[in-house]
């Protein structure tokens, strides 16, 4: 009935195909979200979910090759109303200090603490590779100590896996099939 096409459609359908995967283009975005079973009103406890997620995107970051120049900080409200909020760094980024500090800034502009909040997610975007970013000629104390605690977590984790090593607030974080990543 569909003739020598018809085989191959019969093998498709039931998910069988040799053809290699090839991937149709460059990362646009890197980022990751938590939706909570119940609405979380504290603000505390959601920077302590902000800290997480901002982990895992600055991580996804770096295990790319990536830099990030933009954040956006995900919010949808218990009445599932979604609002995002978003900052450009000041020079492109993959280390967690400053995505954190990004997205900190963007919740304390939230409704946070007044509405119930059932999804939080950061998403970078903008990406570029660490070698096509210009070189900054001054580099702080803090900005390389920072730099070699992200390597050292990092080398920490792909020996030892990502529960090798932990920041205290992020301890009673139990990792979660609810968490949806971009």
């Amino acid at each position: 009935m569909f003739g020598v096409l018809g085989e191959r459609l019969y093998f498709l359908a039931r998910g069988k195909d040799d053809r290699k995967v090839e991937s149709a283009g460059t990362i646009k975005s890197i980022g990751n979200e938590e939706t909570f079973a119940k609405d979380i009103w504290d603000r505390e406890e959601l920077k302590i979910h902000l800290l997480a997620l901002a982990e895992k995107v600055a991580w996804r970051l770096r295990q790319t090759g990536m830099m990030a120049g933009n954040l956006t900080l995900k919010i949808r409200y218990g009445d599932f109303v979604l609002h995002t909020h978003s900052k450009q760094f000041s020079e492109p980024t993959d280390s967690l200090k400053p995505i954190m500090t990004a997205a900190k800034e963007l919740l304390e502009k939230s409704e946070a603490g007044s509405k119930g909040i059932r999804l939080l997610g950061v998403n970078t975007a903008q990406l570029s590779g660490k070698e096509e970013g210009q070189l900054s000629l001054f580099v702080s104390k803090e900005e390389t100590r920072h730099k070699a605690l992200d390597q050292a977590v990092d080398t920490l984790h792909e020996r030892f896996g990502h529960q090798s090593v932990k920041r205290g607030s992020l301890i009673e974080i139990k990792e979660d099939d609810s968490d949806n990543s971009d």
